[in-house]
């Protein structure tokens, strides 16, 4: 027959009584046992006498678990039932968080995931001895020297942040810390800082001790304040980053820094934010800490924490910060990220009044594990809070077994370790530490050996729990076909957090063409860290051959925004690459490197789309078979050219085509550079406004948006079919704007301008007699003069018998606003906003070309860039001539050239003088990869 309450409370009284003569009133039963003065060797007398009462194996621990009188009775009186193995949570699943990016600086060299992944995956044990200077001046001689430090917490990059040598002094090394983490943290995530600003990314920090204030509040200055404020430790973050979302520093002690991650989940779920860092810093600055945990008994002699082990004796502190970056799983997807892991839940809640402020409540934890899991008997591992003590691992034992024990087959238990058995107990950081190794684990598919686990503790019957200690690496389980795992961070002034994450399963992404070239970007704030940085990676990529450039170009882009000053490698294969990379980090050239620096001013980039004579046998064929945007749009003009032109795109694209005629070339002149506008808007360039030079004129409308692709084909099909069977007159180019010609041509009635090309070039035609006449006046007086291979002049009045016929065959042509600017090379005023209309195209075969008037009216406006949409760049010099000191002018193609090649070399340029390209890394191929940062480069910064 069972107890009653009465026998059982009866019990528990009298050996209070007769152990520390306490007055009956004193002993309430609401009242922690721990108050009432109940020992640790008191209580395990205790719960043998109350096992011997009720006919049952109580657990050592349940003095703790229970800690008061009420709790004590009812447990014993009223069983809590177990979770049945086939029980399904109610609760509507919340939707998914992605962990996509991972940032760490642990003890024992391990300053990034892989070198991390590394500790764990070789079991090494990072607790060394108190670093030489630490803890200065001289610490009391008994204090345990025991620890897992960094080796260098001075250190800072200031000038990366641009913060001054002042500030940065006064700043507490752990705000320091959190800045670089993060900031590696983004780069593993291949996430731009700068894509980050001013966007609803939310900041959440777990830091408990503020150790560097002691130091500064001695001698305050303007920046002691903020220097020292924990809080200020997440707002250092979003001020630097810009960042509009919620910016929380949490401090729950040892749970903090889950706690944190927990925040960040919710705010994700709940739209508050759309991005989300979650952190946690610890570092050791003083031995006052370390001291009062020794002497309370809480510190493990030998400095190692041996979690569930027989031997387990107390904690070994440490130091250390890990960030992650988490974003909606949707959002990820979407946005193309690498997905690590995936948070499905996550939960907090207190000990309440537990047995001792400090004292684990073994209900609460309970309560909280099968808060979190949904079906707890599906896990496969968790990774424990396991301190090492003799007290909190069997409580925490013992919640894992009554929550993921019932009803698991002995030949599937749940495997559990721990992270401080490596790294020790980083305390606000823990739990962050022990999140990051759990995510390694998931992505590299295998759980880590825990160490300093020898055989169970005696407290805690683990077989009988269902549970497990990992004590060598070990493939996942997967015993609901999905890697599943917890984590437990629980904080000692009662605050306990729990995170469940799954493995994810990516979709496979498509491959790059294999004639694709990598465009590699760098930046950085100065010129000398671009080098430095080229120097490290050139040396790496000896190291990493399973890289491929392909991966690597698009982690890269996944980088950008570091700073002004910027480089880009563009290469076929790795030799190439890692020999510019060289050139790079010596200051050398390289035809395979583009550098390039600063912003460019003005509204945006001005595509100018060249006329007849760009043309070249073969050109954009190898872009056919390295950029699909490409090769599809040929695809889709090839009927409308053949329909209304009579010519065959792709075939035109051939090395033995033959270009000779301009009922071919000008047709196939439209197509190519319809579809070089639409490679170039795949990278996300999109022209601010447009120029046509003659011919380009129809393209540079269509890409503009004042007419459609078909009315273009028409347009040129008829203009290049007319000039086609034009005969007569001459053309040339001279060195000479329109005004210098008036001496040489004085006597040449028939000589025209047909291009105002630049402030020192035009184009003339005239009779093919006093053009021969002109070019060799203009040669006589020391200047360029050149014929032009034309059967007919363009431009000039020998068109003007075709004039009634084109406007004839062109009928109605519908115009439309356009969608960005058109500078006009027809009209008078290249600013005039005409319609396009069939009056408009019959002026652009007759009149002049004012190619000259467009670009400096696009240069009064303010534009500083220029891109040349054509397969060779015929404009080029008449651009650099009519532009302003400091223009960019870029080609798209170039003739007789590796066309793929050039145009990722154009397309790198660009992006090496700042033009901003949105997405930028999901315009590139591959797999985001794991590829080092630059070096951070430390100065020491210390208070005094």
């Amino acid at each position: 027959m069972s107890p009653t309450r009465t026998e059982i409370r009866g019990v528990i009284v009298g050996r209070l009584r007769a152990w520390y003569a306490l007055d009956p009133r004193e002993i309430a039963d609401d009242r922690p046992l721990a108050e009432l003065g109940l020992t640790s060797r008191d209580a395990v007398a205790l719960t043998s006498l109350l096992g011997d009462l009720t006919g049952r194996r109580l657990p050592d621990t349940l003095l703790w678990e229970t800690g008061t009188i009420d709790a004590l009775v009812d447990r014993l009186t009223r069983p809590r039932p177990e979770v049945a193995p086939d029980a399904r949570d109610p609760r509507p699943t919340a939707p998914p968080v992605a962990v996509v990016g991972l940032g760490c600086r642990f003890p024992g060299g391990a300053d990034t995931p892989d070198a991390y992944w590394r500790l764990l995956t070789e079991g090494r044990d990072a607790v060394g001895t108190v670093p030489a200077g630490r803890w200065e001046p001289a610490p009391p001689a008994d204090v345990t020297r025991h620890g897992a430090f960094l080796d260098d917490i001075a250190g800072f990059d200031a000038e990366f942040f641009g913060i001054g040598a002042h500030e940065a002094a006064a700043m507490d090394p752990q705000h320091r810390m959190l800045l670089e983490v993060t900031r590696d943290a983004l780069d593993h995530a291949a996430l731009p800082a700068g894509e980050l600003a001013g966007t609803r990314t939310g900041v959440f920090v777990g830091i408990s001790g503020n150790e560097y204030a002691h130091l500064t509040a001695a001698d305050p200055d303007a920046w002691t304040a903020t220097g020292a404020a924990s809080g200020v430790a997440a707002g250092r973050l979003s001020y630097t980053l810009d960042l509009r979302g919620p910016s929380l520093a949490i401090d729950t002690a040892c749970s903090s820094s889950l706690v944190a991650v927990h925040h960040a989940v919710r705010s994700l779920l709940t739209g508050e934010c759309d991005a989300a860092l979650a952190a946690g810093v610890n570092l050791l600055l003083t031995p006052a800490v370390t001291l009062g945990l020794q002497r309370a008994g809480a510190l493990a002699p030998d400095g190692r924490c041996k979690a569930f082990d027989a031997a387990a004796d107390g904690v070994v502190r440490g130091e250390g910060c890990g960030v992650v970056v988490l974003k909606r799983l949707t959002d990820a997807e979407r946005d193309g990220d690498r997905v690590l892991a995936v948070i499905t839940s996550t939960a907090v809640n207190s000990d309440g009044r537990s047995n001792g402020l400090t004292a684990p409540n073994g209900e609460a934890q309970h309560a909280l594990l099968a808060e979190a899991h949904r079906d707890p008997a599906t896990v496969d591992h968790v990774e424990a809070h396991g301190t090492g003590t003799a007290l909190g691992d069997p409580i925490e034992a013992s919640a894992l077994g009554a929550v993921f024990g019932a009803g698991r087959d002995p030949d599937r238990p749940l495997l559990i370790g721990s992270a401080k058995t490596n790294l020790g107990h980083l305390e606000a950081a823990a739990g962050i530490a022990g999140l990051i190794k759990t995510v390694l684990a998931l992505h590299h598919g295998e759980i880590p050996a825990q160490l300093h686990f020898t055989r169970p503790g005696p407290h805690a019957d683990l077989d009988a729990l269902g549970l497990r200690v990992v004590t060598s690496a070990e493939p996942w389980p997967r015993y609901s076909g999905t890697a599943t795992a917890g984590v437990s961070a629980f904080g000692f002034g009662g605050t306990n957090a729990h995170v469940v994450l799954t493995e994810h399963r990516a979709s496979a992404r498509p491959q790059s063409p294999g004639e694709r070239p990598a465009l590699l970007l760098l930046d950085g704030p100065t010129g000398e860290r671009v080098r430095s940085y080229a120097g490290e990676l050139a040396d790496w990529l000896h190291t990493a051959p399973r890289v491929r450039d392909s991966d690597l170009a698009r982690t890269l882009a996944g980088r950008t925004g570091r700073g002004r000053h910027r480089a880009a490698v563009v290469t076929r294969d790795r030799s190439q690459t890692v020999h510019a990379l060289r050139r790079l980090a010596a200051g050398g050239s390289s035809p395979h490197l583009v550098t390039g620096e600063g912003t460019p001013d003005g509204p945006g980039p001005v595509w100018v789309f060249s006329g007849y004579g760009s043309q070249w046998p073969g050109m954009g064929r190898r872009l056919l078979t390295a950029e699909p945007v490409f090769a599809d749009a040929v695809e889709r003009l090839e009927p409308l050219l053949r329909w209304h032109a009579g010519v065959s795109l792709s075939a035109s694209l051939r090395p033995d085509a033959d270009l000779s005629s301009p009922a071919v070339a000008m047709p196939v002149l439209y197509g190519i550079q319809l579809a070089l506008a639409e490679l170039w808007s795949s990278y996300g360039l999109q022209p601010a406004a447009v120029i046509g030079h003659s011919l380009g004129e129809i393209a540079a409308a269509v890409v503009s948006g004042a007419i459609d692709s078909v009315a273009g084909a028409r347009i040129v099909a008829a203009r290049s079919r007319l000039l086609a069977g034009l005969t007569g007159g001459a053309m040339a180019v001279v060195d000479r704007a329109e005004g210098d010609l008036r001496t040489p041509a004085r006597d040449l009635p028939t000589v025209r301008v047909a291009v105002h090309a630049s402030p020192v070039q035009s184009v003339v035609t005239g009779s093919a007699a006093e053009v021969a006449e002109l070019v060799a006046r203009v040669r006589a007086d020391g200047g360029f003069a050149r014929f032009l291979d034309m059967s007919g002049a363009g431009h000039s009045p020998e068109v003007e018998p075709l004039l009634c016929e084109f406007a004839a065959e062109l009928g109605v042509v519908q115009s439309t606003d356009p969608c960005c600017r058109r500078y006009s090379t027809v009209l008078d005023d290249p600013r005039d906003t005409a319609a396009c209309d069939t009056a408009y195209w019959v002026a652009n075969l007759r009149r002049p070309v004012r190619f000259l008037h467009a670009v400096r009216a696009a240069a009064e406006d303010g534009h500083r860039v220029f891109v040349e949409v054509a397969p060779h760049a015929t404009q080029s010099h008449p651009l650099t001539d009519t532009l302003p000191e400091g223009s960019l002018v870029v080609p798209t193609l170039r003739r007789n050239t590796d066309d793929a090649l050039t145009f990722r070399t154009s397309l790198a340029t660009l992006l090496v003088h700042g033009v901003r390209v949105d997405g930028l890394r999901e315009r590139f191929d591959g797999r985001i990869v794991d590829v080092p940062s630059p070096r951070w480069q430390h100065r020491r910064f210390w208070f005094g």
